[in-house]
């Protein structure tokens, strides 16, 4: 399904028989799921058969085309989930994000707009995908007098979370934060009914604050899990949870470049390594720009 300008979906797709398949939504602009529509839950879900499901936002490259997913669903049943922007969002045999030891080429960014700031954003929304790989890579939009540009926004509304589980399928997570002032998050994961998780999967989380360089700006943070969000690789024989994050430069304090908050928040791999990195931003003068 093709768009030359948003796509918003306002009921639930099914795929009720047949084969595997590949369904694409692809939008000049905005992908929204909008649950406002008489209580109705919009996604796209798979009964039989394996659904692959791409998401591609800024399909036309201008830089303006985000995916926000309210109180959605969506479940592959075990095919591999894409969000991502640009011309050419999927590598050319179609598989996504598979091979390549689990990750394949990174996804061009969807991008954060002038009425969706966060490149994607997913409130209250369920993601199940099996044996199928997930990646989601954003962009927040750039408004130099503006805050809050993530990246990539997982968030929970209302004591509901965002969740996005699978089975032995890998998660890739990437985000930048669009050039503004303050909290210009790449990656942000928030919420104590947020929970990331895979049972024998590996884990990537990958994000760069960003800000105009302001001699103010901070809390620009590369990669921020907070107030209760869970990470979690539950079974034997799991991979790695690794998280890359660099703080936004050129501020003032606390531009770091991984930030995991309060006392409820996990990152946890039964046997898979837990590999943290992070590179603090900010200027020579300023403080609290740490590494993670």
């Amino acid at each position: 399904l093709s768009a030359i300008r948003s796509i918003t979906v306002v009921d639930t797709i099914n795929k009720g028989g047949g084969g595997e398949a590949t369904l694409t939504l692809k939008a000049a602009r905005n992908i929204i799921f909008d649950d406002t529509n008489g209580g109705e839950v919009a996604g796209i879900v798979s009964a039989v058969g394996v659904l692959n499901v791409v998401l591609n936002a800024d399909a036309d490259s201008n830089l303006a085309g985000a995916v926000q997913m309210d109180t959605a669903t969506i479940t592959t049943n075990g095919g591999f989930l894409v969000i991502g922007g640009g011309s050419n969002v999927v590598d050319s045999d179609g598989n996504g994000i598979l091979g390549d030891g689990g990750f394949g080429p990174d996804m061009i960014a969807a991008y954060g707009t002038d009425t969706l700031d966060s490149g994607v954003e997913l409130i209250a929304t369920t993601i199940s995908t099996g044996a199928g790989d997930v990646i989601i890579t954003g962009h927040g939009q750039s408004s130099a007098i503006a805050s809050n540009q993530y990246g990539v926004n997982l968030v929970d509304f209302g004591g509901t979370g965002t969740t996005i589980t699978t089975t032995t399928g890998n998660i890739k997570i990437t985000g930048t934060g669009g050039a503004g002032i303050d909290a210009n998050e790449g990656v942000r994961i928030s919420g104590a009914n947020t929970a990331i998780q895979t049972n024998t999967g590996a884990m990537s989380f990958i994000g760069t604050g960003n800000s105009t360089g302001d001699p103010l700006a901070d809390q620009n943070f590369g990669v921020h899990i907070r107030d209760g969000a869970s990470v979690t690789s539950v079974a034997a024989g799991a991979g790695d949870v690794t998280i890359t994050g660099t703080g936004g430069g050129g501020g003032d304090d606390m531009n770091e470049g991984v930030r995991i908050s309060d006392a409820t928040t996990i990152v946890t791999s039964n046997e898979g390594n837990i590999v943290i990195t992070g590179t603090g931003g900010g200027v020579n003068a300023s403080v609290d720009n740490n590494g993670v």
